[in-house]
């Protein structure tokens, strides 16, 4: 039984322990010499238990006999009430297959059953009646554990199917998701690399021939443009995959920037619903904002806003006092306007916001004048940079809507 694998030696010595409590009633035994017959006794049952815990099939159900037959020994030269350490046996028989556990619980009723009688009959155990209530208890507690422990037994095994189907759910699904992914690149890329496979087989046979040079860079500037579309088009396809959500980013960047020992303010304005296109770009925006925050700038102070204008524009601000950017090695930020090119994240942050219609400005510690919203302005440190990013939040959503359809 998979249960008593996972927890057999806790279970086991717990319940060997517990014939210790047993072994203390031999001090009321009328003679020396059954005191010692009673320990010799208890120890050859839990010598039977334990092999028969941890045995299986045949093996197991003699064992089971002889923790029965060793307990009505007991019971009649010592004291009728060993019949209750019964759920040794017991508990055994419950794990046991149908047919061994009918056959165990009819031995050990019958042969109980017997002795029993043979006590009430003679003067051996004159005083048995008086065990009356003890037994029944006794009786009433043995079969209510084995109830449970056949409950327990198929509720486990139900548990281990149930998990069981689950991960070969999990298996079947993630199995399924691979295949929908290579379909949908197949689909997104096939054409666009056919294609510029073509050309390229073209152009080389262009210059081969050493003339027709125009034809030759007509082809590699189509080249250069598929390669650009196939470019987009998976960029556009792992965004719909990812499809990041504004308020995980945002609980993120409060754990890593906490976790960074940097003391970062969050002013996230009366924001209703955080969802659509603008606000997925919002996320993997603060996603590499904070990151670069933590990795590059050594800032001990940080400062995040959100808000929402009235003419419907969606702002975020991130703002930090760290090294500008040329120290961080990242970008080469020189104007607010963004002219200059950055590093490869400030240019993947600047094409995503473009394509939702919105902007992206950066201010650097050695741009002069801050020209960033008044609220950080307002701050009692001095940034040293600062990216502000603006996008409309209805053509946002407008975008979402185009790309579902």
């Amino acid at each position: 039984m998979q249960w008593t694998k996972k927890n057999s030696r806790r279970v086991f010595y717990f319940y060997l322990a517990q014939l210790l409590f047993s072994a203390v009633y031999l001090i009321y035994a009328p003679s020396g010499a059954r005191a010692l017959l009673g320990a010799a006794l208890l120890i050859v049952f839990g010598v039977c238990y334990s092999f028969g815990y941890f045995a299986t099939g045949v093996k197991r159900f003699w064992f089971v006999m002889g923790q029965i037959v060793i307990i009505w020994m007991l019971a009649w030269w010592l004291s009728p009430g060993y019949f209750a350490i019964l759920y040794y046996p017991v508990a055994t028989l419950s794990f046991m297959s149908r047919r061994s556990m009918v056959w165990g619980f009819g031995i050990l009723a019958a042969g109980s059953a017997v002795e029993l009688g043979w006590l009430l009959r003679g003067d051996y155990h004159a005083d048995l009646l008086m065990y009356a209530p003890v037994a029944a208890s006794i009786c009433f507690g043995i079969l209510s554990m084995s109830f449970m422990i056949r409950s327990f037994r198929k509720l486990g095994t139900a548990n281990e199917k149930l998990a069981r189907a689950n991960a070969q759910i999990e298996r079947l699904t993630k199995g399924a998701e691979r295949d929908r992914i290579s379909r949908d690149l197949h689909d997104v890329m096939g054409h666009q690399l056919s294609m510029i496979t073509l050309k390229a087989q073209v152009a080389a046979k262009l210059l081969a021939r050493g003339h027709d040079e125009a034809l030759a860079l007509a082809e590699v500037q189509d080249i250069e443009r598929a390669a650009r579309e196939a470019l987009t088009q998976v960029r556009e396809y792992v965004a719909d995959m990812r499809q990041p959500d504004f308020q995980d980013e945002w609980s993120a960047a409060q754990t890593l920037l906490t976790a960074a020992n940097i003391d970062c303010t969050f002013a996230l304005g009366d924001v209703s619903c955080m969802e659509g296109a603008v606000y997925q770009v919002m996320a993997m925006c603060l996603r590499e904002a904070v990151t670069n925050i933590v990795r590059h700038s050594a800032a001990r102070k940080a400062w995040l806003g959100l808000e929402v204008d009235e003419d419907g524009f969606v702002h975020l601000c991130i703002a930090d006092d760290g090294r500008g950017f040329e120290q961080r090695h990242i970008a080469s930020v020189t104007a607010v306007d963004g002219s200059t090119s950055g590093g490869n994240g400030i240019k993947g942050m600047r094409a995503r916001v473009a394509a939702v219609g919105g902007q992206m400005h950066l201010w650097d510690k050695g741009c002069g004048a801050m020209t960033a919203p008044a609220q950080l302005r307002a701050l009692p440190w001095q940034p040293s940079v600062v990216v502000h990013i603006v996008a409309p939040e209805d053509e946002g959503k407008d975008i979402a809507q185009e790309r579902v359809q």
